[in-house]
């Protein structure tokens, strides 16, 4: 009997003692899972609080800029010689019947000049109107519910109204540039100021 129960000790012992790894290790693995777990974590408020590092430029940034043409949207800011024809107003009042002596060739030619800025500057801001229309109705059709989105509709529609009303703009300024270049054309050339009289 005593054979018996050493047999059984040298049986059943191993089988605890495995039995007892199998818990310590998994016990282990949990732990160490769990420390992966804080530590990415900790990782990740670290990161967030770290400040992010501003950009540096330097010549070689500048000059790779040089290199590609810079596009701005929107108005033209002043020349020098816009600023100066501003300014120059007082001085227009006093030429005034210095002008009324010069041909209508220049006056029309000075009215075609202007009409030309100002059908320039309807063509770009009708481009830009074209731009955000189009843009705005892809964001509205892309939209799953744009059939309840009535505030969006309405914005389009708006839109569409103010892209009518400068195209119609532009129309005229067209027309009003050509009459004036016809004008320009038919008028005949200025005499000569100092031309010898026979």
């Amino acid at each position: 009997m005593r054979t018996v129960k050493w047999m059984l000790i040298v049986l059943i012992l191993p089988v605890l003692f495995a039995c007892l790894a199998d818990g310590a290790a998994a016990q282990q693995e949990a732990q160490q899972q769990d420390s992966l777990a804080a530590a990415a974590r900790r990782a990740r408020a670290q990161k967030k609080d770290k400040p992010k590092a501003a950009k540096v430029w330097s010549n070689d940034d500048l000059e790779s800029l040089k290199a590609s043409p810079i596009n701005v949207v929107g108005r033209a800011q002043a020349t020098p010689s816009e600023d100066n024809s501003s300014n120059s107003q007082p001085n227009a009042q006093e030429n005034a019947g210095a002008s009324a002596a010069k041909p209508d060739g220049s006056k029309d030619q000075a009215a075609l000049d202007t009409a030309k800025e100002n059908l320039q500057s309807l063509q770009s801001d009708l481009d830009i109107l074209q731009r955000q229309y189009s843009l705005d109705l892809q964001s509205f059709s892309q939209n799953p519910d744009h059939a309840s989105d009535t505030a969006g509709q309405a914005k389009l529609n708006d839109e569409h109204d103010q892209l009518d009303a400068k195209q119609q703009e532009v129309s005229d300024a067209e027309k009003k540039v050509e009459e004036l270049e016809a004008k320009v054309e038919s008028a005949p050339a200025p005499a000569p100021e100092n031309a010898p009289q026979q």
